[in-house]
């Protein structure tokens, strides 16, 4: 049940990585600790819109919680989820999450280096090719 880790996973290339400061060879739990590490507040536009301050701080705790232990229970991907979010920030990229018949954009802030495209639905999340 780690579908939205492995989609999120095979979204990265190398330079990603890198940008990271992880190895090309490394595990889903090495990302998730990496972007739990860079956690930070927020600019990512979501819906082209800025999130309220409130609502930064509560993606940011959101991600200070996460227990990267229980990736294997599924990760409840929310309408406005705060690892993609901060994906966002910390990889300076744009996401298109299409969830069911539902487009959801989150943009970085500034320029972009490209486009991570997601599918989802009820019960299932990954790469959209």
């Amino acid at each position: 049940m780690t579908c939205f880790w492995d989609g999120i996973f095979c979204s990265l290339n190398n330079e990603d990585k890198t940008l990271l400061g992880l190895d090309v060879r490394c595990k889903r739990e090495d990302i998730i600790r990496v972007l739990m590490e860079k956690n930070c507040l927020v600019d990512t536009l979501w819906q082209g819109k800025e999130l309220r301050e409130q609502e930064k701080k509560e993606h940011f705790q959101a991600v200070k919680d996460y227990d990267v232990r229980k990736i294997y229970g599924g990760h409840w991907t929310s309408i406005c989820d705060s690892f993609l979010l901060l994906i966002c920030q910390v990889l300076k990229v744009d996401i298109s999450h299409r969830y069911l018949n539902t487009m959801i954009s989150y943009k970085y802030s500034g320029k972009a280096r490209k486009v991570l495209k997601f599918k989802s639905n009820r019960g299932h999340f990954e790469i959209m090719r």
